[in-house]
């Protein structure tokens, strides 16, 4: 739904926070190599925040780059 609206907005950063925070492992990795997939194709690039480790996915992958913060201390 989400790829479908930004095609007739244009701007070629796209940013979703927390968009896998409901999702099952197997959607969650369909989603991600939709989204990659959709990157590469039209030349575009997307800012993904989330709290759940995305590494084993992303590794495969010498175009994206992961930035992990920190775990915050109580």
């Amino acid at each position: 739904f989400l790829l479908s609206l930004w095609e007739s907005m244009g701007a070629p950063i796209r940013c979703l926070d927390e968009f896998d925070v409901f999702m099952d492992a197997v959607n969650r990795r369909t989603v991600l190599e939709m989204l990659v997939d959709h990157a590469r194709t039209n030349k575009l690039q997307f800012i993904l925040i989330t709290p759940i480790p995305i590494n084993d996915f992303l590794a495969e992958n010498s175009d994206i780059h992961v930035i992990r913060l920190r775990d915050p201390k109580d």
